[in-house]
């Protein structure tokens, strides 16, 4: 009886140029916990092996009982989606499609590729890789797009199944970093975290230079929501507030932790104080013309914010960054709020 090719046998029949690219996207996707950068790499990665197909990445929620469909690979670009797929509407009900790689008709919903029926279009196909990581825990699958013009060869095929188990397995890791180190209302940071990188970013800039800023907010009077609403409320403000701060800072690059209560403190990597001035001004105006939802119309909120800097030149330690950003925090509160004054004390 011949036995199933594993993920040694895989190894072996690589070529020393694929496995090198393929290490690569390894560690491009292992270098990551943030699951949405995460799924961005992956998705390119897939896409780059599979020579430019037609290609999506669906996450499997084992609560709903369906899958989404979070990210797709056309026209040589990574777009972020968001569409459910129900199991049910899968013609793969009898769960092969979630246990092995396989192929089926090609539908679309919209321009994303998915199995269908025979009676959909062949001789299209749709192959569909199991996303599988540890304990045999399905992840999602990844469903690429084949046509007569262009075919995966068993080279491709191989390196597939390498890149769809390492994505599995750091998306499932993503998710146990991000059980572990964010917070469970808002989704940011905990202050441990932050604690962390701080440490981390100072030691960076004396080997590597550049700037290095931090942000530290409060809102402005939280407690009066807290009084007049109830701490629900002021718990689904502060979730609001969280998205916004992710909704102004770039991705991947500044870190929004929860300091405590209503604090929240940005660590923004490679900015100089009159950039981060800006972007603090930005998320400022930003805060104060938004109307939250979870508050009535005549209640809106506003920020404060202490800004502090560190280059090369003028090296901190954590505790002086923080504490100058604490004390600029308390300026601009006395200055009336609803401000970010940066150290010396300058708005």
């Amino acid at each position: 009886m011949k036995r199933p090719m594993s993920l040694v046998d895989d190894l072996h029949a690589m070529s020393e140029e694929n496995l090198i690219v393929l290490t690569y996207a390894a560690r491009l996707m292992a270098s990551v916990t943030d699951r949405e950068i995460l799924l961005s790499n992956g998705m390119e990665c897939i896409g780059d092996f599979c020579r430019g197909l037609l290609s999506a990445i669906l996450t499997w929620d084992e609560d709903r009982g369906s899958f989404m469909v979070e990210r797709l690979f056309a026209d040589k670009q990574v777009l972020a989606v968001k569409l459910e797929v129900p199991l049910a509407d899968l013609p793969a009900a009898d769960s092969s499609v979630l246990t092995r790689a396989k192929l089926f008709a090609l539908r679309f919903e919209g321009r994303i590729p998915l199995p269908g029926t025979s009676e959909d279009a062949p001789p299209d196909r749709c192959l569909c890789l199991p996303l599988v990581a540890a304990g045999n825990r399905l992840v999602g699958i990844c469903t690429i797009a084949l046509n007569g013009e262009k075919e995966l060869t068993l080279q491709d095929m191989q390196d597939l199944r390498v890149l769809t188990t390492v994505l599995a397995v750091t998306l499932e890791n993503a998710l146990l970093f991000r059980q572990a180190l964010c917070d469970g209302l808002t989704g940011t940071y905990v202050r441990r975290y932050f604690e962390i990188r701080m440490n981390e970013e100072l030691s960076r800039l004396k080997r590597k230079g550049n700037a290095f800023s931090i942000l530290f907010l409060d809102i402005d009077g939280f407690k009066t929501v807290n009084d007049r609403l109830g701490h629900q409320v002021g718990d689904r403000v502060l979730a609001e507030l969280a998205q916004l701060l992710k909704s102004e800072m770039r991705l991947g690059v500044d870190v929004i932790c929860r300091y405590g209560g209503d604090e929240f403190v940005v660590l923004m990597p490679d900015t100089d104080p009159e950039a981060a001035l800006t972007a603090g001004e930005r998320i400022c105006a930003r805060c104060s013309s938004t109307s939250f939802e979870s508050l009535p119309g005549d209640l809106g909120v506003t920020l404060s914010g202490g800004l502090a800097s560190a280059d090369a030149h003028h090296a901190l330690s954590p505790d002086e960054l923080f504490n100058r950003a604490d004390a600029m925090l308390y300026r601009a509160k006395e200055g009336g709020g609803n401000r970010i004054v940066a150290w010396p004390g300058k708005e």
